[in-house]
């Protein structure tokens, strides 16, 4: 009886690693050498793995000395072998479920070996030796296959070889010419300066309470990283956005009047489009705004999400689109917690601020998550969030790698008018006037902690009616802001 094994996604799989060798820390946290039924294909994944490990490209021209003088490698075809690889490559996540495969089928030949084994062993083991000691030795055999038949993430890992691989990747991008990753933009210069950008698995939080513009960055941190340019480019970003709060047209209204409003192509409040007071001309600057947005964008507005419901949404929009970059939450206490007996509500959030940050990791995306914060900050003179005002919001501060607070003293100003109204002789409600006009729109990014930069606040601007955020006030008076 042949041995369990898949020629078919053993060459799929090498083919990927040929066709482009940054897929390999994927794979290689899948399957080792070992792990190939054909000894020509583990010889060349472990020359593959050798030569980008030292830094070097492992593809078509590069392979062509090994296929020569290998004799493995001679004896499937040569350097025809690699032709063949090519046309098997596979790309997206199916280099990850055919890794899988390859995987498999030598789980499952290895415990056909070891039950041969266990067999052979028993029948012809003398009266006088111990079976325990044959137990124990199957034993350590079938934990090697179950820690191998597992993804490696999390094993020990010699410093040195991770620190090598690093520079190694960093030398074969510069001697590509490509430029080396940098993480992903939140579309504001100087909230990337202080944050060092987004990056995978990191965990996100903005925090504010109500009426301070959350959703609005919200969305213009997904529009500015996914849009297209004026060459009808699309950006890499692929995003998935879940809103708990609002339904699929009150969100698609705000975010095509923001897009409207980027593109200089019209100023269209979305309380219009809401209301339909828009004529024929607004309805074709919409259309021109859409026919300019990403199609890399995915949203989900079904309002009861659990923790599950979040990251099978967010591996349907990875397979849709083929990759997953930024995942954006617009609430955190919307989440359904699960809770269930006595358990209090902090402790609830805390498994879901958990789950989240393991999420982020695991699938190797950004998540931003939105949060409300509590009434406690309205007790006080000073109404600026800060971190202390997380204490009822479960484990925030510990599994964020970033908590940015939104604060807007036009907000507060507002509500403290002087009493006599606008006279001459008023003249604290001018003052107060003049406060307020200068308030106008300017929220500050409070950068309470960033894991990987540097605390700080960030003053944007923010066109409410149409959720636009600027950096420059001036710009609002541009008639394009991209």
């Amino acid at each position: 009886m042949t041995s369990p094994h898949n020629l078919s996604a053993e060459m799929g799989v090498l083919g990927a690693l040929l066709a482009d060798n940054s897929a390999f820390p994927v794979v290689k946290d899948i399957l080792t050498a070992e792990q190939f039924f054909a000894p020509a294909n583990s010889k060349l994944f472990e020359i593959i793995s050798e030569m980008i490990g030292q830094g070097k490209a492992a593809d078509h021209v590069t392979l062509e000395e090994h296929f020569r003088a290998e004799p493995y490698l001679r004896d499937v075809g040569g350097e025809r072998y690699l032709n063949d690889l090519m046309e098997a490559a596979v790309f997206g996540p199916e280099i990850v479920d055919y890794a899988m495969m390859v995987r498999d089928t030598w789980t499952r030949r290895a415990v056909i070996s070891l039950g041969s084994w266990m067999q052979a062993q028993s029948t012809l083991m003398p009266a006088n030796e111990s079976v325990p000691g044959l137990i124990r030795e199957a034993w350590g055999e079938l934990e090697r296959v179950s820690s191998m038949s597992m993804e490696r993430r999390g094993q020990m890992a010699a410093a040195d070889q991770v620190m090598s691989g690093v520079i190694g990747r960093i030398r074969a991008t510069l001697s590509s010419g490509k430029p080396l990753p940098s993480g992903i933009s939140t579309g504001i210069p100087e909230l990337d300066e202080q944050l060092g950008k987004m990056h995978p698995g990191e965990l996100i939080f903005l925090a504010a309470r109500p009426a301070m513009g959350k959703t609005a960055v919200a969305l213009h941190l997904l529009h500015r990283s996914t849009y297209r340019d004026d060459l009808g480019v699309s950006h890499p970003v692929r995003a998935a956005f879940f809103s708990l709060e609002m339904g699929d047209d009150p969100l698609a209204h705000r975010v095509m009047s923001m897009a409207a409003r980027i593109n200089g192509i019209g100023r269209i409040p979305y309380r219009n489009i809401r209301k339909a007071r828009i004529g024929q001309t607004d309805a074709a600057n919409l259309e021109a705004a859409i026919s300019r947005m990403s199609k890399t964008v995915m949203w989900n507005t079904n309002g009861e999400q659990t923790l599950d419901m979040i990251e099978s949404g967010c591996r349907q929009a990875k397979r849709n689109l083929g990759a997953l970059d930024l995942v954006v939450i617009d609430y955190l206490q919307l989440i359904e917690t699960g809770a269930k007996g006595n358990e209090n509500v902090v402790n609830a959030i805390t498994r879901i601020t958990t789950g989240l940050k393991k999420l982020a990791k695991k699938m190797n995306v950004v998540i931003v998550c939105l949060s409300q914060l509590s009434r406690a900050v309205e007790m006080r003179d000073n109404k600026r969030p800060i971190l202390s005002d997380l204490r009822d919001s479960g484990s925030i501060e510990q599994d964020a790698d970033a908590v940015v607070f939104l604060y807007r003293d036009e907000y507060y100003l507002a509500k403290e008018e002087p009493k006599g109204g606008p006279v001459a002789t008023n003249t604290k409600w001018h003052e107060w006037q003049n406060e307020l006009r200068a308030a106008e729109g300017v929220v500050e990014l409070i950068c309470a902690k960033v894991r990987q930069g540097a605390p700080g606040t960030v003053k944007v601007h923010i066109e409410f009616e149409t959720n636009t955020v600027v950096s420059d006030k001036r710009e609002l008076q541009e008639e394009r802001m991209l």
